[in-house]
């Protein structure tokens, strides 16, 4: 769909995340009183993880929120110079469909690998303080070993909410996660339950761990009180015991009242 980039292309890809993504941010100097901060998220695709991790940084206070580089690997699709070309693929009836072809993104991301490998680098390697959408712990392990303060962020949600904000994005965005909107329903939900089960195992190789929920659109947590706190460090099995606890009752919580707006 997209093709492969040009040396060409490429270069004006990466200089075009560059500008994009550091516009009005600053490295933490050595000399700060707090190291870099690193927030990663975990939680469904339609869950909102980085407007709420936005909202945390504020709260949190640690680096003003503004200071936040956003890594969104997904989100990178968007520097592919043929992106837009998925919006032209003609439908049965030969007119373009104008909401993306299901799945031609991922051709499209795949030509982008490298650029996700220099932003990484650049973000760790300076110390931008840093909000990333996470799907392994590999991340996580890295930001410890550059010496960063590490924040694992899970952010609950009804399975029906997750799918209908994912279907949302998907048309406005060209971001199918799989060929229909009724398998990517059946996709959202494997990856609801996954998520669900791993984030204690990721919690462990961070300093804290939050959990809240997003079951309103519009209506984010606005308090520290919202976010729930595990100290992953605690003796074993205890602290794998809250995560998991805390991650139940946050979903528990968000059903509860997606029930009660019914």
């Amino acid at each position: 769909m997209c093709g492969e980039l040009t040396a060409d292309e490429q270069e004006a890809a990466t200089a075009y995340a560059l500008k994009d993504l550091f516009a009005g941010k600053a490295p933490v100097p050595s000399t700060a009183e707090f190291g870099p901060h690193a927030v990663f998220t975990i939680g469904p695709p339609g869950s909102g993880k980085s407007t709420v991790a936005h909202e945390l940084v504020r709260l949190m206070n640690v680096h003003p929120a503004e200071s936040y580089v956003v890594l969104d690997y997904d989100a990178l699709i968007k520097y592919h110079p043929r992106f837009r070309d998925t919006w032209r693929v003609p439908d049965v009836f030969g007119q373009p469909t104008g909401i993306g072809y299901a799945l031609g993104w991922l051709n499209c991301i795949d030509a982008l690998d490298g650029l996700g490998e220099t932003l990484h680098e650049k973000i760790f390697t300076e110390r931008y303080n840093v909000v990333v959408q996470t799907h392994a712990f590999d991340g996580l392990i890295v930001a410890q070993m550059m010496g960063y303060n590490v924040t694992l962020l899970y952010v609950g949600v009804p399975l029906p909410l997750a799918q209908e904000r994912a279907r949302k994005r998907a048309v406005e965005t060209g971001r199918f996660l799989a060929p229909t909107l009724e398998i990517q329903d059946k996709h959202i939900a494997q990856r609801w339950h996954f998520y669900k089960n791993r984030a204690p195992w990721y919690g462990l190789w961070a300093d804290e761990v939050l959990v809240t929920k997003n079951d309103r659109d519009g209506a984010l947590p606005s308090t520290r009180d919202d976010f729930a706190y595990v100290n992953p460090h605690e003796a074993w099995p205890e602290s794998m015991v809250k995560m998991r606890a805390a991650i139940t009752a946050a979903h528990d919580e968000a059903e509860a009242e997606a029930g009660k707006r019914a």
